[in-house]
């Protein structure tokens, strides 16, 4: 199975690192080695957790679409930053699935 990583990713792993230092210092190096592996460095392991805990000021989706005090606020934001194609295309994508679930529920 063929796995594509990212840069972080590669950077991360020492065999890698030890690769390209050996090729810019001696082309004739591309041999494989019998050496083991090298253990995974876990490289920002503290960037990629999701904070559990909700702020103040932080709304989900729902509660924007939802409310109408809240969908006003956003909407006028939105007209500002010139994007309110975008939350017509949420509130479009929003009744298109409240009228699905409305024909599921009659038929």
């Amino acid at each position: 199975m063929l796995v594509v990583k990212t840069g972080i990713d590669l950077i991360a792993e020492p065999d890698f690192i030890n690769l390209l230092i050996r090729l810019l210092l001696d082309p004739e190096s591309m041999r494989e080695h019998k050496d083991p592996p090298s253990p995974c460095v876990e490289l920002m392991g503290s960037f990629v957790g999701v904070s559990s805990t909700k702020h103040q000021l932080q709304y989900n989706l729902d509660e924007l679409l939802f409310n109408p005090n809240n969908l006003y606020s956003f909407m006028q934001y939105l007209r500002k930053q010139g994007a309110i194609n975008l939350l017509q295309c949420c509130l479009t994508v929003k009744e298109r699935l409240v009228s699905y679930d409305k024909d599921i529920a009659e038929s």
